[in-house]
Protein backbone atom coordinates (compact mmCIF):
# COMPACT_ATOMS: atom_id res chain seq x y z
CA UNK A 1 0.00 0.00 0.00
CA UNK A 2 1.32 3.49 -0.79
CA UNK A 3 2.14 5.29 2.45
CA UNK A 4 2.62 8.98 3.16
CA UNK A 5 6.10 8.63 4.57
CA UNK A 6 7.48 6.95 1.44
CA UNK A 7 5.96 9.54 -0.83
CA UNK A 8 7.51 12.23 1.36
CA UNK A 9 10.86 10.87 0.23
CA UNK A 10 9.78 11.63 -3.34
CA UNK A 11 8.33 15.05 -2.52
CA UNK A 12 11.31 16.88 -3.95
CA UNK A 13 10.41 15.32 -7.31
CA UNK A 14 6.82 16.55 -7.12
CA UNK A 15 7.78 20.20 -6.70
CA UNK A 16 8.40 20.69 -10.46
CA UNK A 17 4.77 19.74 -11.11
CA UNK A 18 3.69 22.97 -9.38
CA UNK A 19 5.93 25.19 -11.49
CA UNK A 20 5.37 26.69 -14.95
CA UNK A 21 7.08 24.94 -17.88
CA UNK A 22 10.74 25.90 -18.11
CA UNK A 23 10.77 27.26 -21.64
CA UNK A 24 10.51 25.57 -25.01
CA UNK A 25 12.49 22.58 -26.20
CA UNK A 26 14.59 24.95 -28.31
CA UNK A 27 15.44 27.03 -25.24
CA UNK A 28 16.48 23.96 -23.25
CA UNK A 29 18.85 22.69 -25.92
CA UNK A 30 21.06 25.72 -25.34
CA UNK A 31 21.90 24.48 -21.86
CA UNK A 32 22.30 20.72 -22.34
CA UNK A 33 25.27 19.49 -20.29
CA UNK A 34 27.61 16.80 -21.63
CA UNK A 35 26.10 13.32 -21.97
CA UNK A 36 28.38 11.94 -19.28
CA UNK A 37 27.21 14.61 -16.83
CA UNK A 38 23.56 13.86 -17.61
CA UNK A 39 24.09 10.15 -17.00
CA UNK A 40 25.87 10.83 -13.72
CA UNK A 41 23.09 13.11 -12.43
CA UNK A 42 20.41 10.64 -13.52
CA UNK A 43 22.17 7.75 -11.81
CA UNK A 44 22.69 9.71 -8.60
CA UNK A 45 19.04 10.80 -8.50
CA UNK A 46 17.76 7.25 -8.86
CA UNK A 47 20.25 5.92 -6.32
CA UNK A 48 19.19 8.62 -3.85
CA UNK A 49 15.49 7.83 -4.26
CA UNK A 50 16.07 4.09 -4.03
CA UNK A 51 18.34 4.44 -1.02
CA UNK A 52 15.81 6.64 0.74
CA UNK A 53 13.07 4.06 0.20
CA UNK A 54 15.23 1.22 1.54
CA UNK A 55 16.48 3.15 4.56
CA UNK A 56 13.00 4.31 5.51
CA UNK A 57 11.56 0.85 4.95
CA UNK A 58 14.22 -0.80 7.10
CA UNK A 59 13.66 1.74 9.88
CA UNK A 60 9.87 1.83 9.86
CA UNK A 61 8.34 -1.14 8.03
CA UNK A 62 10.50 -4.05 9.08
CA UNK A 63 12.12 -4.43 5.68
CA UNK A 64 14.51 -7.39 5.60
CA UNK A 65 13.18 -8.76 8.92
CA UNK A 66 11.26 -11.68 7.40
CA UNK A 67 11.50 -14.17 4.59
CA UNK A 68 9.97 -12.87 1.34
CA UNK A 69 6.24 -13.47 1.05
CA UNK A 70 3.37 -12.52 -1.22
CA UNK A 71 -0.38 -12.36 -0.81
CA UNK A 72 -3.65 -11.86 -2.64
CA UNK A 73 -5.34 -8.61 -1.60
CA UNK A 74 -8.19 -8.72 -4.10
CA UNK A 75 -9.26 -5.96 -6.46
CA UNK A 76 -12.46 -3.91 -6.20
CA UNK A 77 -14.65 -6.27 -4.23
CA UNK A 78 -16.88 -5.12 -1.39
CA UNK A 79 -14.90 -7.13 1.17
CA UNK A 80 -11.42 -5.95 0.17
CA UNK A 81 -9.46 -3.67 2.48
CA UNK A 82 -10.29 -0.40 0.70
CA UNK A 83 -12.76 -1.45 -1.97
CA UNK A 84 -10.13 -0.93 -4.66
CA UNK A 85 -9.42 2.72 -3.92
CA UNK A 86 -5.90 1.81 -2.81
CA UNK A 87 -5.32 0.03 -6.12
CA UNK A 88 -6.23 3.11 -8.13
CA UNK A 89 -4.02 5.04 -5.72
CA UNK A 90 -1.06 2.95 -6.87
CA UNK A 91 -1.83 3.75 -10.50
CA UNK A 92 -2.17 7.44 -9.74
CA UNK A 93 1.02 7.72 -7.68
CA UNK A 94 3.11 5.82 -10.23
CA UNK A 95 1.81 8.08 -12.98
CA UNK A 96 2.34 11.34 -11.08
CA UNK A 97 5.83 10.38 -9.96
CA UNK A 98 6.68 9.49 -13.57
CA UNK A 99 5.64 12.99 -14.60
CA UNK A 100 7.73 14.49 -11.82
CA UNK A 101 10.81 12.53 -12.90
CA UNK A 102 10.07 13.59 -16.48
CA UNK A 103 10.03 17.26 -15.54
CA UNK A 104 13.33 16.93 -13.69
CA UNK A 105 14.90 15.27 -16.73
CA UNK A 106 13.51 17.97 -19.02
CA UNK A 107 14.97 20.68 -16.81
CA UNK A 108 18.33 18.92 -16.97
CA UNK A 109 18.31 19.05 -20.77
CA UNK A 110 16.95 15.71 -22.00
CA UNK A 111 14.79 15.90 -25.11
CA UNK A 112 11.08 15.47 -24.45
CA UNK A 113 10.47 11.92 -25.62
CA UNK A 114 13.52 10.53 -23.82
CA UNK A 115 12.70 12.48 -20.65
CA UNK A 116 9.21 10.98 -20.70
CA UNK A 117 10.42 7.41 -21.21
CA UNK A 118 13.05 7.74 -18.50
CA UNK A 119 10.50 9.27 -16.14
CA UNK A 120 8.26 6.25 -16.57
CA UNK A 121 11.13 3.84 -15.94
CA UNK A 122 12.38 5.74 -12.88
CA UNK A 123 8.91 5.86 -11.34
CA UNK A 124 8.21 2.20 -12.02
CA UNK A 125 11.60 1.30 -10.56
CA UNK A 126 10.88 3.20 -7.34
CA UNK A 127 7.41 1.70 -6.92
CA UNK A 128 8.68 -1.79 -7.71
CA UNK A 129 11.38 -1.39 -5.09
CA UNK A 130 8.69 -0.57 -2.52
CA UNK A 131 6.79 -3.73 -3.37
CA UNK A 132 9.95 -5.84 -3.20
CA UNK A 133 10.74 -4.26 0.17
CA UNK A 134 7.22 -5.08 1.33
CA UNK A 135 7.83 -8.72 0.46
CA UNK A 136 10.54 -8.83 3.15
CA UNK A 137 8.20 -7.32 5.75
CA UNK A 138 6.12 -9.59 7.96
CA UNK A 139 3.40 -6.93 8.12
CA UNK A 140 2.84 -6.30 4.42
CA UNK A 141 4.16 -8.80 1.88
CA UNK A 142 4.37 -8.43 -1.87
CA UNK A 143 1.03 -7.59 -3.50
CA UNK A 144 0.51 -8.77 -7.08
CA UNK A 145 -2.46 -6.44 -7.40
CA UNK A 146 -0.46 -3.41 -6.28
CA UNK A 147 2.33 -4.26 -8.69
CA UNK A 148 -0.05 -4.63 -11.61
CA UNK A 149 -1.61 -1.27 -10.80
CA UNK A 150 1.88 0.26 -10.65
CA UNK A 151 2.40 -1.11 -14.15
CA UNK A 152 -0.91 0.42 -15.21
CA UNK A 153 0.23 3.82 -13.93
CA UNK A 154 3.53 3.47 -15.77
CA UNK A 155 1.65 2.38 -18.89
CA UNK A 156 -0.62 5.41 -18.71
CA UNK A 157 2.44 7.61 -18.29
CA UNK A 158 4.05 6.07 -21.35
CA UNK A 159 0.85 6.49 -23.34
CA UNK A 160 0.92 10.22 -22.58
CA UNK A 161 4.56 10.37 -23.70
CA UNK A 162 3.87 8.48 -26.93
CA UNK A 163 0.79 10.57 -27.78
CA UNK A 164 1.20 14.28 -26.98
CA UNK A 165 -2.16 14.97 -28.61
CA UNK A 166 -3.87 12.60 -26.16
CA UNK A 167 -1.87 14.16 -23.33
CA UNK A 168 -3.54 17.50 -24.10
CA UNK A 169 -6.97 15.91 -23.81
CA UNK A 170 -6.73 13.51 -20.86
CA UNK A 171 -5.72 13.94 -17.20
CA UNK A 172 -5.52 11.44 -14.34
CA UNK A 173 -6.33 13.32 -11.13
CA UNK A 174 -7.06 12.94 -7.45
CA UNK A 175 -9.51 14.99 -5.40
CA UNK A 176 -8.94 15.34 -1.66
CA UNK A 177 -11.53 16.80 0.71
CA UNK A 178 -10.68 15.94 4.34
CA UNK A 179 -12.79 16.70 7.39
CA UNK A 180 -11.10 19.48 9.32
CA UNK A 181 -12.05 18.28 12.78
CA UNK A 182 -10.04 17.61 15.93
CA UNK A 183 -8.79 14.30 14.51
CA UNK A 184 -7.61 15.79 11.21
CA UNK A 185 -4.24 14.56 9.92
CA UNK A 186 -3.19 15.51 6.41
CA UNK A 187 -2.68 12.37 4.34
CA UNK A 188 -3.24 13.00 0.65
CA UNK A 189 -1.82 9.64 -0.33
CA UNK A 190 -3.63 7.06 1.84
CA UNK A 191 -6.69 8.81 3.30
CA UNK A 192 -9.06 6.95 1.01
CA UNK A 193 -12.06 8.04 3.07
CA UNK A 194 -11.61 11.53 1.61
CA UNK A 195 -10.02 10.80 -1.78
CA UNK A 196 -11.52 10.41 -5.24
CA UNK A 197 -9.71 9.38 -8.43
CA UNK A 198 -10.83 10.42 -11.88
CA UNK A 199 -10.06 10.66 -15.56
CA UNK A 200 -10.82 14.08 -17.03
CA UNK A 201 -11.45 14.56 -20.74
CA UNK A 202 -10.70 18.23 -21.46
CA UNK A 203 -12.51 20.15 -24.17
CA UNK A 204 -9.50 22.44 -24.33
CA UNK A 205 -7.54 19.63 -25.96
CA UNK A 206 -9.81 19.61 -29.03
CA UNK A 207 -8.81 22.27 -31.55
CA UNK A 208 -11.98 21.64 -33.55
CA UNK A 209 -14.18 23.21 -30.86
CA UNK A 210 -15.06 26.69 -32.05
CA UNK A 211 -16.64 28.12 -28.90
CA UNK A 212 -14.05 29.50 -26.43
CA UNK A 213 -16.49 28.95 -23.55
CA UNK A 214 -16.73 25.21 -24.19
CA UNK A 215 -12.98 24.91 -23.70
CA UNK A 216 -13.46 25.50 -19.97
CA UNK A 217 -15.53 22.31 -19.65
CA UNK A 218 -14.55 18.69 -18.99
CA UNK A 219 -16.09 15.23 -18.76
CA UNK A 220 -15.16 13.12 -15.72
CA UNK A 221 -15.13 9.40 -14.97
CA UNK A 222 -14.28 8.70 -11.34
CA UNK A 223 -14.24 6.19 -8.51
CA UNK A 224 -14.11 6.37 -4.72
CA UNK A 225 -14.97 4.37 -1.62
CA UNK A 226 -16.24 5.36 1.80
CA UNK A 227 -16.57 3.87 5.32
CA UNK A 228 -13.83 1.29 4.86
CA UNK A 229 -11.20 2.63 7.23
CA UNK A 230 -13.30 2.36 10.39
CA UNK A 231 -15.25 -0.76 9.43
CA UNK A 232 -15.50 -3.51 12.05
CA UNK A 233 -16.85 -6.96 11.21
CA UNK A 234 -19.28 -6.85 14.15
CA UNK A 235 -20.73 -3.45 13.21
CA UNK A 236 -23.26 -2.24 10.66
CA UNK A 237 -21.75 -2.51 7.18
CA UNK A 238 -21.86 1.00 5.71
CA UNK A 239 -19.10 0.46 3.17
CA UNK A 240 -19.79 1.74 -0.32
CA UNK A 241 -18.05 1.83 -3.69
CA UNK A 242 -19.01 4.68 -5.99
CA UNK A 243 -18.48 5.02 -9.74
CA UNK A 244 -19.48 8.35 -11.24
CA UNK A 245 -19.57 10.39 -14.43
CA UNK A 246 -19.95 14.12 -14.53
CA UNK A 247 -19.24 17.49 -16.07
CA UNK A 248 -16.65 19.77 -14.57
CA UNK A 249 -14.70 22.99 -14.93
CA UNK A 250 -11.13 23.07 -16.19
CA UNK A 251 -9.67 24.94 -13.22
CA UNK A 252 -6.19 25.07 -14.72
CA UNK A 253 -7.50 26.88 -17.79
CA UNK A 254 -9.70 29.18 -15.69
CA UNK A 255 -6.67 30.30 -13.67
CA UNK A 256 -4.17 30.28 -16.52
CA UNK A 257 -4.41 34.03 -16.99
CA UNK A 258 -3.15 34.64 -13.47
CA UNK A 259 -1.41 31.41 -12.48
CA UNK A 260 0.47 29.20 -14.93
CA UNK A 261 0.97 25.81 -13.32
CA UNK A 262 0.45 22.19 -14.38
CA UNK A 263 -0.69 21.34 -10.84
CA UNK A 264 -4.36 21.10 -11.84
CA UNK A 265 -3.52 18.43 -14.40
CA UNK A 266 -3.04 16.14 -11.38
CA UNK A 267 -5.38 17.59 -8.75
CA UNK A 268 -9.13 18.07 -8.93
CA UNK A 269 -10.50 21.01 -6.94
CA UNK A 270 -13.54 19.94 -4.84
CA UNK A 271 -16.96 21.28 -5.81
CA UNK A 272 -15.95 22.07 -9.40
CA UNK A 273 -17.96 19.27 -11.02
CA UNK A 274 -21.48 17.85 -11.12
CA UNK A 275 -21.37 14.06 -10.77
CA UNK A 276 -23.94 11.38 -11.50
CA UNK A 277 -23.14 8.46 -9.17
CA UNK A 278 -23.71 4.73 -9.07
CA UNK A 279 -23.39 3.02 -5.67
CA UNK A 280 -22.43 -0.64 -6.11
CA UNK A 281 -23.35 -1.47 -2.51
Amino acid sequence: MCRLAVIALLLVLLVPLTLPPSGSAEDRTEFIPPAAELKRKTLLLNIAVSGGILVWGAANWDYFQAAPSAGNEGWFGHDTKQGGADKIGHTYITYVVSRAFRQVYLDWGYEEEKAGRMGVLSSLGAMTLMEVGDSFSGEHGFSYEDMLMNLAGAGFGYLMVASPDLDRKLDLRAEYLPEFDSDFEFDFFTDYEHLKYLLALKADGFDSLASPWLKYLELHLGYYTRNYSDFQSDSLDRRKRILYVGAGLNVGKLLDRWLKTPLFDYLQVPYTDLPLEKNFD
